[in-house]
Order: structure tokens, then sequence, then C-alpha cells
């Protein structure tokens, strides 16, 4: 490629200077100093990992506590699952009540979301059971996502109110109630955390005050980070999981420079006084 332009992904261009060898200040005639300045043109290498994604549906009873607020949260939920649904990410799913329901035999598939797999509402919210199936679904998947490379996402959606938080934080059964006092983390869910992006969705939380506070907190809590914490109410739920799904597929890229030509084995390459750590760069095959 002449001049300065490097166009096309794998161009190369060559700049070769005859000077003559200088020794001690003084020109010794007859030899010649010859550089070759490589220059590439750098390309993007789009390497991407697919998404295996963990629903964590609520299904109790105060899920329908809002007009509208039932038949928005399993659109949501579907609509999440079929941004995402490429042939390539992967989606699993629970439902839960004071107990945790695993859908699709506790495997990951590139199927989208139905309504039944949703589950129908019934009473009692515990965060134990789906957070502990969660675990189980990593745990017996682990070779296929490793295989894979994949990066597992759990979204956990729920309005709120949960009872019989076991060991996994403090308990919360007061009105009155301190933001230091509402929760701790154990071990079983910060190994959760280092497994898993959680994303906590608090859905049109059913109270105000002291109990809002304790719910938007317990979610806060869950999530690997607390900005992925999203606090939506039923209208804007759809639109949330619509964008989240969105970003999540958004692949991380890989990107480096490298030269893609291979210098002619013509060229002996004998570094000389003026060498510089450029021709280091090369390595045995002519490649840089």
């Amino acid at each position: 490629v002449s001049g300065e332009s490097l166009t096309n992904q794998g161009d190369i261009k060559v700049v070769k200077s005859v000077q003559p060898r200088v020794v001690n200040g003084n020109v010794v005639e007859g030899e010649y100093t010859i550089s070759f300045n490589i220059t590439g043109k750098s390309y993007e290498t789009q390497t991407s990992s697919p998404l295996y994604s963990i629903v964590v549906f609520d299904r109790s009873d105060s899920m329908s506590w809002a007009k509208d607020k039932w038949s928005n949260a399993k659109l949501a939920a579907i609509r999440y699952s079929q941004i995402l649904n490429d042939g390539k990410n992967k989606i699993a799913v629970i439902n839960f009540t004071d107990t945790a329901t695993v859908k699709r035999n506790g495997k990951f598939t590139t199927a989208s979301i139905t309504e039944d797999e949703l589950g129908k509402m019934a009473p009692g919210t515990a965060y134990y059971p789906p957070l502990n199936a969660a675990n189980n679904i990593i745990k017996n998947n682990k070779a296929e996502i490793e295989a894979n490379n994949a990066k597992v996402v759990i979204l956990f959606v729920s309005d709120g109110h949960p009872q019989g938080l076991k060991n996994l934080f403090k308990e919360v059964m007061t009105t009155k109630i301190k933001k230091d006092d509402i929760l701790t983390d154990d071990t079983f869910l910060i190994n959760l955390k280092n497994k898993a992006t959680i994303y906590t969705v608090g859905y049109e939380l059913q109270a105000d005050g002291d109990w809002a506070e304790a719910d938007e907190a317990v979610l806060r809590n869950l999530s690997t980070d607390k900005s992925n914490f999203i606090n939506t109410k039923v209208e804007s739920l759809v639109p949330s999981l619509e964008k989240l799904a969105n970003e999540l597929k958004k692949s991380p890229l890989a990107t480096n420079a490298k030269l893609t030509e291979v210098l002619s084995e013509e060229f002996e390459l004998i570094p000389g006084e003026s060498a510089t750590k450029d021709l280091a760069d090369i390595d045995e095959n002519g490649q840089t």
C-alpha cells in the first residue's frame, strides 16, 4: 500500500530507507544501513460468549394486587427471553412462591419463555428456595457452561415481602427497622454472586414506608452490584426488561492489532548496531 493510507483489514505498508553506515562519526565507504518500517492495518476480531440466563419469577398472590400487574409481569419475562433468543443464548426458568418450581428439567435451552412456565399464582413468598434452585442449575450444567465459555446471568423478579429468609438474611419482621439491620450476606450468597451476575427487579413493591424500604434493600443486596437493581411500576416493567435484554445481548469485543502478511523467506534480517527492538518483534516464522 503506497502513501499513508491503510484501507483494508490485513493491509501492510513497507517503507524502506537506505542510509550510509556511520561509525564513530565517520561514513563507512560501501556500507549502508537498510531499514524497513512495516506498518499494518489493525482489525477487530470479534469474539462473543453465549449468555445463559436463569429467569427467577415470583408468582405469589400479591403479583395480582394492581391492575395488569400479573399480565404485565408475564409479558415482560416473555419479551426478555424473546430478545435474548438468537439461537446461541440459552434460558432456564424457575417460578416460586414459598417453594421453587424448576422448569425445563433444570436445563438451559434456546426456547423463549411461555406463560405456562411462569405458573399460576399461589400464596407465599420466600427467596432462599429459588436462589438455591438457581445455584443447583449452575452446578448441574457446569460442564456445558464451561465448554461454551458462557456468561451466566440470574434475573430475579419479585414484588417483595419475602418470608422465611432462613440463613440468607437477617429476619425482617418488624415495621420499624434500621438500614444496617435489614440484611447481611452469607457464604451462600457470596458464592452465588461469584458464579453469576445477578439482576434483581423490585416490581410494584407492595407497601410504602419501612416495609417498602426493607423490600428494596433486600433486593438490592441480592444483586451482584447495587446498580443491578431495577425498581419498576406495572407500566414500566416491560420496557425495563426489554432494555436490559438488549444491553445483555451486546457481546464484548476482543480487539487486537495484527499484521496478516508474512515477510518473504528471501529476506534475511541481520540486526546491526542501529537495530531497534522492533526487529525482535518478528518471530521465527516471519510474522508480526
